[in-house]
């Protein structure tokens, strides 16, 4: 059962945040990786004409919270689609459809 399906039948749930978490964080760039365990999500801004993407966050989960992660996500594009049209993937239509990814430590504890 995900949040939304938990608020629909009146359990809700009170998630307490940070002021600055909730602002959120632009990200251009994702990249997932897995494990037996887990699933790490990397979000990462690329900032045109440079080629340096800077990692902003990183989300590691149990493989049945990145499953249904993917089934919200897939409702949501479908319902944003049904909305506003069809999201086009840039990137699916470029020639060259694989990006060379470094991770560089900047040095932060």
């Amino acid at each position: 059962m995900n949040l939304q399906d938990e608020n629909k039948e009146g359990k809700g749930l009170e998630i307490e945040f940070d002021r600055d978490v909730v602002e959120g964080v632009y990200t251009n760039v994702s990249i997932v990786n897995h494990s037996a365990y887990e699933f790490i999500l990397d979000f990462a801004r690329l900032i045109p004409n440079i080629g340096k993407a800077r990692l902003k966050s990183r989300v590691v989960m149990n493989p049945v919270e990145a499953k249904r992660l993917l089934a919200v996500l897939t409702r949501q594009i479908q319902s944003y689609e049904a909305q506003y049209g069809l999201i086009n993937d840039i990137a699916a239509q470029r020639e060259d459809k694989t990006i060379k990814i470094n991770l560089k430590n900047s040095g932060l504890a």
